[in-house]
């Protein structure tokens, strides 16, 4: 069994390497997905983990409403091909598969809209994970 610590971060292939780049590294488990099947591939494909953990998915925001996007993918909880994506991911056991006890959207004020809420909030069905994301980062 692996052990990440309490994060997994996902970005968008589009600024990962500008992020995270420096001398000093900042994430050690860094994965790429610039789509939703992109992002399911990450999560099954790892092993189980030590838990809790946190998932950080990581990208720019639309203009406009501020949605954060993996690649060309804008997490829209109002879509419901996002929406039921995000519902699957929870429903077959993949984020506690994982250890995941909370997911974190990180993009340019991406909770300033409902539509740019994180995907599973505890208070509504049918994620039932702790979410949180940065109003103005």
């Amino acid at each position: 069994m692996a052990t990440w610590g309490t994060l997994l971060t996902v970005a968008s292939p589009d600024c990962a390497e500008n992020f995270f780049a420096g001398p000093v590294a900042r994430v050690v488990h860094l994965h790429h997905a610039g789509s939703l099947p992109q992002l399911r591939a990450v999560l099954d494909h790892h092993e189980p983990v030590t838990g809790p953990v946190t998932l950080d998915l990581v990208g720019h925001s639309t203009m406009g409403h501020h949605l954060l996007r993996l690649g060309d993918t804008a997490i829209d909880m109002l879509d419901r091909t996002v929406a039921g994506f995000f519902a699957d991911l929870a429903a077959t056991g993949a984020l506690s598969r994982l250890g995941i006890t909370a997911v974190r959207l990180l993009g340019c004020e991406t909770a300033v809209t409902e539509a740019g809420r994180p995907p599973c909030d505890c208070s509504r069905p049918p994620c039932g994970y702790r979410s949180t994301a940065p109003a103005n980062p």
